[in-house]
């Protein structure tokens, strides 16, 4: 800044374009402050993008979420995705593939297919997914690490929105690592619509949020009023630990009615009920 004045008084989305330009009219010598500093934000994306605690997260999500759902996981690195896919087949078996820019056209549309007949459930991809993809089914969305880039998440989300028989909620999880570069909000304003803020602790592989816990102790504390036994105390913590990660309980009171209508057991039953009196407290 000191050397170029004039790039304080440009705004963010123009200031890396300019440096670039300094850079690049500089041959890219690491000598030259401007190309210095490019490369040593080029080194912090890819140190946030390839942070090892989003696979040690993802996979701990992918352990709370049900084996009904279909998923799409969304990375920025090939190796990122290869890597992934080959801890979900290590601790799963094949109900994952591979989907990259690496791989000949044919391999890409094998997979395609075999998502899309159900092969698998979990498709990990990289940035050529984001357009063309047609996968209504799908219900869950984890984005791995992503690019501040609005049109690619718009993309992104917009996998896991389309229509389907018997679908009547899609949820996506958007991981980011506090206190470094990268935005908390996946989208300007999505954070309006329904959506929950998570907290992953990766030593202990928990996930927290403190709003949620509130909740769940009011209706523990309104559970005992009632009558409510031990046993169905501790059988209420469960399905409202389950709630915690699915995030059902924001949504609209007659889905979750209907969810709770169509339950064809007794604790998927409780599961609903429990999340309609966190609703309430909410």
């Amino acid at each position: 800044l000191k050397l170029y004045p004039h790039l304080q008084r440009l705004p963010k989305n123009k200031f890396m374009h300019e440096v670039s330009r300094i850079a690049q009219k500089a041959g890219m010598e690491s000598r030259d402050p401007a190309a210095a500093f490019l490369l040593a934000t080029y080194d912090r994306i890819r140190l946030v993008h390839l942070a090892e605690g989003r696979l040690i997260c993802c996979l701990a999500l992918l352990e709370k979420l049900p084996e009904t759902n279909r998923i799409l996981i969304f990375c920025e690195r090939v190796s990122q995705a290869e890597q992934l896919a080959s801890l979900i087949r290590r601790r799963w078996g094949n109900i994952c593939g591979v989907y990259h820019s690496q791989q000949t056209r044919e391999a890409r549309n094998r997979i395609l297919k075999g998502f899309r007949k159900h092969e698998f459930r979990i498709l990990v991809s990289c940035r050529c997914l984001d357009e063309g993809l047609d996968v209504p089914d799908a219900d869950t969305a984890i984005v791995v690490s992503s690019t501040s880039v609005p049109r690619q998440r718009v993309q992104r989300l917009g996998r896991i929105l389309r229509r389907a028989p018997g679908k009547s909620a899609a949820c996506l999880y958007y991981l980011y690592i506090r206190e470094s570069a990268e935005d908390e909000a996946y989208l300007p304003g999505l954070e309006s619509s329904a959506s929950f803020r998570l907290r992953f602790w990766p030593e202990e592989r928990l996930f927290t949020d403190d709003i949620y816990a509130f909740a769940c102790a009011q209706v523990v504390r309104e559970a005992r009023k009632v009558g409510y036994t031990p046993g169905q105390i501790t059988r209420l913590r469960g399905y409202l630990d389950e709630g915690l990660i699915h995030g059902d309980y924001l949504l609209p009171e007659k889905v979750i009615r209907a969810q709770y209508r169509q339950a064809e057991s007794v604790p998927e039953k409780n599961y609903w009920k429990a999340m309609e009196a966190v609703a309430r407290v909410f």
